[in-house]
């Protein structure tokens, strides 16, 4: 029996048997291309840089620049770090003086008895620059005799850095305090603030370590040598 095969358009081939009115389909088999698959190269990225230590020395309290909401740039990232190590401040070091660090300046300088505007200006860089020197790595042990009672932090529940870290050597020294000289403030050391102020006449016993306060730490540590 004759068959004739044709293609059609879609490539299916066709066998027709002469005289038969019937055909018979059949598919030849295609093959397709597969699709190239996607090549994703691994590539690791370097991480992004830590920003550098600020160098606060090349600050002076006369010709640094004068900071408030708005500014940017190293100067303000500096009053960040210290204002951070102090404990005043805990947000992110990037270098703008935003709402944050206004209420952290604010902050500052009213343990300071400084002008609580939030802007850095002399006197609270000067403040800023003594506060980062005694909390150098350098910086050796906190003494409480290094402290003017003017001018010296007002300490209270909460507060962290060196001046709280000198009040507790002192504390523990003359055995009013027994626990961890961290310089964190807190409610052990401020039970023992407590029981120092209340053995001295004049000393409201609020464990608060203002300057009246601090007048009888460094008069009891200059006595006794």
């Amino acid at each position: 029996m004759d068959l004739t095969t044709f293609k059609t358009s879609s490539g299916i081939t066709r066998l027709a048997k002469f005289g038969l009115a019937s055909a018979v389909l059949t598919a030849s088999a295609i093959a397709l291309p597969q699709p190239a698959m996607a090549q994703t190269n691994s590539v690791n990225e370097p991480a992004a840089a830590a920003p550098a230590s600020i160098e606060i020395d090349q600050y002076s309290p006369e010709t640094a620049p004068l900071l408030y909401q708005g500014r940017s740039g190293e100067a303000v990232e500096a009053v960040q770090q210290i204002l951070q190590r102090e404990g005043f401040y805990s947000g992110i070091v990037d270098g703008v003086y935003g709402s944050r660090t206004v209420s952290s300046v604010i902050t500052f300088q009213r343990s300071r008895n400084l002008s609580a505007d939030g802007l850095v200006g002399e006197n609270t860089w000067e403040a800023l620059i003594d506060a980062y020197r005694r909390t150098a790595p350098d910086a050796g042990e906190q003494v409480i005799t290094e402290y003017n009672p003017e001018t010296a932090p007002l300490l209270a529940y909460g507060i962290r850095g060196p001046a709280v870290e000198a009040v507790q050597a002192f504390l523990k020294e003359n055995n009013y305090y027994t626990g961890a000289v961290d310089g964190v403030y807190g409610s052990g050391t401020r039970a023992a603030v407590r029981a120092f102020q209340d053995g001295y006449i004049g000393l409201e016993p609020d464990g608060v370590v203002g300057e009246a306060t601090w007048t009888s730490f460094i008069q009891v540590a200059e006595a006794k040598g």
